[in-house]
């Protein structure tokens, strides 16, 4: 799965499950919460997109990963607040 490939990690920011394709253009479901890594996923970020930039760094050796605070940004649900 794409999850395993080195790049910035992304987190799914809507309700619903999200379809995309990686770099072999196979499908990949991201569940709502969830992340998924990988350069390709980029073009999917941003304002009004379903993914969130999580991370962009990744230490090998220990595993860890450096997120960024995205707590006070909850799942949305594609609907203009008024």
């Amino acid at each position: 799965m794409a999850a395993s490939k080195k790049g910035p990690l992304f987190r799914n920011r809507t309700n619903i499950d999200q379809l995309f394709y990686d770099e072999s253009y196979s499908p990949v479901i991201v569940p709502p919460g969830k992340t998924i890594r990988g350069e390709w996923y980029r073009k999917h970020e941003g304002k009004n997109r379903p993914l969130v930039l999580v991370s962009k760094e990744f230490n090998e050796e220990s595993g860890e990963v450096k997120t960024k605070d995205d707590t006070e940004q909850g799942p949305t649900d594609n609907k203009d607040k008024k």
